[in-house]
């Protein structure tokens, strides 16, 4: 659904006319409103390196692309025929008429920020940066917001940085490569900032995402997140967030386990007895497991003692074949649960919550959560709810675990599958 527009300023509760900021971080006087990023749910696409010509800091270069995205939502009548969003269709007929768009340059700092305090730098007597000031080379890297104004909704989107690391990443080789003999390509024209979130209707949706890649010339992609990356991000934030002192562990963790259901190998025998498809078809589809806030800890405490156990006490895990494995899982390398066997190999278990969840439902339900047709779909924490295709994540005063959750997600955007798909 569209989200409700938030009321900035005085007067109508409409936002002033916007002026062109040469500096990339305005004063505060000249502070743009802050983006509802916070408690909002959003989908994640992969996206290629933008062409953003010779001029990335000028910031009326945005406002004009801003300005050419309003006249592609408004639309055109072109030979008789409407071009453009019909907006009488689906959620966007109650949102009223379109207002404003625009695109502009966001620092992450500006981005996670919870309060006007976490823009401040710290006194001078402070030893350890808190808040804001603990993403360290992070906070100053650039993404670009998207705001879409209408009468009764607002619609959002940005284009995230790798937050992965510090420093920026060099491009793919493959990026450069002239389409003319003896062409020319300047890396200094492109911006990498693989990680697209939006908020909005899918019709709009759709059009928004073909127009930024036929404006910034690159692809986009919908980036689907397996029972790996959703495993691995959760894993990480138990570590780094997840401790007594700071509240994380004060609210309880869900997880949500699916179960894919192959279809027989031999499509043509099922087809001829109606009956054995609908049996093939049948079966829970997904359970939540719920994990008490007391109990967090525990299980991280039991999971690193299952580490040192040898292999006969240590959940079971599946036997067989790759080929038959990524068959099982539904064709997703990131499902299947494959990587446990390099895990026992090295003796060292990263995803300990995981492993005592594992003995768990094995010794309590006898589900065999290592099994290929078994995957995570969902997991909701106190900082962040993350399923296959949507992210959401709550105010917080832990801003280095929220760049360290969405440097998972970018990470996995810009993973060695990239070059293939794109």
């Amino acid at each position: 659904m569209p989200r409700a527009p938030r009321r900035r300023g005085g007067g109508r509760g409409r936002p002033s006319p916007r002026r062109a900021v040469s500096s990339p971080s305005p004063t505060p006087s000249e502070e743009e409103p802050r983006p509802p990023f916070f408690g909002t749910t959003f989908t994640t696409h992969r996206v290629s390196p933008l062409h953003i010509g010779g001029q990335p800091d000028d910031t009326t270069y945005l406002q004009t692309l801003g300005d050419r995205l309003r006249d592609t939502l408004i639309g055109d009548v072109v030979r008789g025929v409407y071009v453009g969003l019909d907006p009488g269709q689906g959620e966007l007929g109650k949102a009223g008429s379109l207002e404003s768009v625009s695109l502009r340059w966001i620092q992450i700092r500006d981005l996670f920020s919870k309060t006007d305090h976490d823009r401040r730098s710290p006194s001078l007597g402070s030893d350890a940066p808190v808040g804001i000031d603990a993403l360290g080379a992070l906070a100053s890297k650039r993404g670009i917001w998207i705001d879409i104004q209408y009468e009764n909704a607002e619609c959002t989107g940005v284009l995230l940085p790798d937050l992965s690391e510090e420093d920026d990443r060099a491009l793919p080789d493959q990026t450069w490569a002239a389409s003319s003999a003896g062409g020319q390509v300047d890396p200094s024209h492109f911006v990498q900032l693989p990680l697209l979130l939006l908020r909005m209707p899918t019709p709009l949706k759709n059009i928004v995402v073909d127009w930024l890649a036929s404006a910034f010339d690159c692809r986009i992609n919908s980036l689907t997140l397996g029972t790996r990356s959703l495993v691995s991000i959760l894993e990480m934030w138990l570590r780094d967030a997840a401790l007594p002192s700071r509240g994380v562990s004060g609210k309880e963790i869900v997880l949500t386990i699916g179960f894919s259901l192959p279809q027989p190998r031999d499509a043509a025998e099922v087809d001829e007895d109606e009956e054995a498809v609908e049996k093939v078809q049948m079966g829970i589809r997904s359970i939540d497991v719920t994990i008490a806030p007391g109990d967090v800890q525990r299980f991280v405490r039991a999971g690193k003692a299952i580490a040192l156990e040898s292999d006969q006490t240590r959940p079971t895990l599946w036997t067989g074949d790759a080929k038959t494995r990524k068959w099982l899982a539904g064709g997703n390398d990131d499902d299947g649960w494959g990587w446990k066997q390099d895990e026992r190999r090295d003796g060292v278990s990263p995803q300990p919550f995981m492993d005592a969840v594992a003995r768990y439902l094995d010794h309590h339900l006898a589900l065999n959560l290592f099994h290929p047709c078994v995957r995570i779909t969902k997991v909701a924490s106190p900082g962040f709810v993350l399923t296959e295709s949507r992210v959401k994540v709550f105010e917080t005063e832990d801003a280095k675990s929220v760049g360290a959750l969405l440097g998972d997600v970018t990470a996995r955007s810009m993973g060695s599958d990239l070059p293939s798909v794109f």
